[in-house]
């Protein structure tokens, strides 16, 4: 069965040998990075309390225990992975459109014992609302770390997409099946694919992106191209600039609302 067809049938499709050597030990660096200022900024905001104090005895730094939203912000080897991204044609196939833009990308460190990011371990779907037709979200989870069974490689549930309802615990576990699998894999999974992350049960994280991809009219997660500087986008490669959302953005007055066609902020291409 080809890759297309696995992935419309089941929802997930893991592709091994995506992501070079190199490139993800600078994705690995990267993300330790990324989460050390991603805890910085909780605790100056107020959402997170340090390990070990009362209010946090279990869980890892800052309240979302390993996890940083929206690392590409700090450019270098995300914004290489974007640009050089080797199944986009399939995303775009199965999106329905060569028109695609980046809804969010964030990355997860799922370290030993109880230090985990906890959303993680439930059984969810990152798509929000159920469609059965509908499709909305299309994940990548990028290995950056072997996936194994000791180390709680992710548990998910092929064919999930048509189920509206959480399936229980004991239900999902049941059906479902643990991604094993080389670092430098990638896990194409459409957002309304129940799953959660095993327990780590090994001494070294095991690290994960996780960036998704949706038609330009749904509103990215973050504004990047404002985050990321929008001079610096438009310099940027056309496929970099398109995926970053720079032809699909919101005027925010008339005076960029009333553009002449080619230099509006959502173009017609855009759909």
């Amino acid at each position: 069965m080809s890759c297309s067809a696995t992935l419309e049938r089941d929802g997930v499709l893991l592709l091994e040998g995506q992501v070079s050597a190199d490139l993800l030990t600078r994705l690995r660096s990267g993300l330790d990075a990324a989460i050390s200022h991603a805890v910085v900024l909780q605790r100056a905001a107020g959402v997170g309390e340090a390990k070990g104090s009362d209010g946090n005895p279990d869980g890892a730094d800052g309240p979302l225990g390993g996890a940083a939203h929206h690392c590409i912000v700090h450019g270098g080897a995300f914004l290489e992975l974007l640009d050089e991204l080797p199944c986009l044609a399939l995303l775009q196939a199965y999106l329905g459109s060569d028109k695609i833009i980046l809804n969010a990308f964030g990355g997860v460190s799922n370290p030993g014992g109880d230090d985990a990011y906890e959303h993680a371990r439930l059984v969810h779907r990152d798509t929000r609302s159920h469609h059965p037709s509908f499709r909305q979200l299309l994940w990548l989870f990028v290995l950056l770390d072997d996936f194994t069974v000791d180390n709680g490689g992710t548990w998910i549930l092929p064919g999930s997409w048509r189920e509206p309802d959480q399936p229980d615990a004991a239900d999902f576990l049941d059906r479902a099946h643990q991604v094993v699998a080389p670092a430098g894999s990638i896990l194409v999974m459409d957002g309304r694919v129940w799953h959660a992350a095993g327990r780590n049960r090994t001494a070294a994280p095991r690290r994960l992106l996780t960036l998704a991809f949706s038609r330009p009219f749904i509103k990215p997660q973050l504004d990047y191209c404002r985050a990321l500087g929008v001079e610096r986008v438009s310099t940027m490669s056309e496929r970099l600039r398109q995926l970053l959302g720079l032809h699909s953005r919101v005027p925010a007055d008339l005076g960029e609302w009333y553009t002449r066609p080619e230099d509006r902020m959502y173009r017609s291409s855009q759909g």
